[in-house]
């Protein structure tokens, strides 16, 4: 080869590299928004579960609730000794009214009757909580902080762990404010609960790439709507390293459909 072909090649072969370098493949990465918006349904299930077996078990109230798991509280007697441990165990596997298989155990240690006064709190445990083939962990603190016309919590999770059958996982630690905001009078009716979710959260998500979440516009989620999702809202996401993502959930239609902007450029995705 002589000197002008190699020059002619080396010149080829620098143009290629400049142009890949000034036009990179625009960033679109989604893997926190997918993961942050799981672990919000899977804990809103968390705490619908709870707040419905609480009133059943602690309070005068009812709720619809299944009553396969074996439910055990203690001490149960007198019933106005505090703190008690509700115990719902679902065992090797429950399918329940909503339609969800259920594994494992969810223990709460309750320090009052439940959702009575402001400040009544427990205390939760996940234990190898499988929700369909989504496995959870997680120690969780529920504050009830509105009154009995004002249905709301403030709900912190630590060591909040997200397994997945692939051995990949995820975890997330948050805190947020959740108002009941329908459906809790029909107690024995759960498909028109609704409910606006506040606050913010930060993880590490599957790729393991740490992330922040922070909900800019409450967002809204509907019990009907698939079992349970998000259906309206606004958050944005940081990931480490990356730009931010602002994340729309729409104005409440029963999709699965939000709308990412990344950089300017906005695209839609289904969840």
């Amino acid at each position: 080869m002589n000197k002008i072909a190699v020059f002619v090649f080396l010149s080829i072969v620098f143009f290629q590299y400049s142009c890949k370098k000034s036009n990179p493949e625009p960033d679109k990465d989604i893997q926190s928004i997918i993961d942050n918006t799981l672990a919000d349904n899977m804990l809103q299930d968390v705490l619908i579960t709870l707040n419905n077996y609480a009133n059943n078990y602690l309070t005068n109230n009812s709720s619809k609730i299944d009553t396969v798991p074996i439910v055990t509280i203690s001490p149960q007697y007198p019933l106005d000794s505090f703190p008690k441990t509700m115990q719902i165990d679902y065992r090797d596997g429950i399918n329940c009214s909503d339609g969800k298989l259920r594994k494992g155990k969810i223990i709460a240690t309750v320090y009052s009757f439940w959702n009575l006064s402001e400040n009544d709190s427990m205390t939760v445990e996940l234990v190898d909580l499988t929700i369909d083939s989504i496995n959870v962990n997680s120690n969780i603190v529920i504050k009830f902080i509105g009154d009995t016309t004002n249905m709301k919590y403030n709900f912190k999770t630590s060591n909040c762990i997200f397994s997945f059958n692939n051995g990949e996982n995820f975890q997330i630690h948050s805190n947020k404010t959740i108002n009941y905001i329908s459906g809790f009078k029909t107690t024995n009716d759960l498909s028109d609960d609704i409910f606006l979710i506040d606050g913010e959260s930060n993880g590490i998500n599957r790729k393991q790439i740490g992330f922040e979440a922070n909900i800019i516009s409450s967002i809204k989620y509907v019990s009907q709507c698939y079992g349970g999702t998000i259906t309206q809202g606004k958050l944005e996401i940081i990931p480490q390293d990356a730009t931010k993502r602002v994340v729309d959930f729409g104005e409440g239609n029963c999709d699965k459909i939000v709308n990412i902007t990344i950089n300017g450029i906005s695209f839609e995705i289904e969840l």
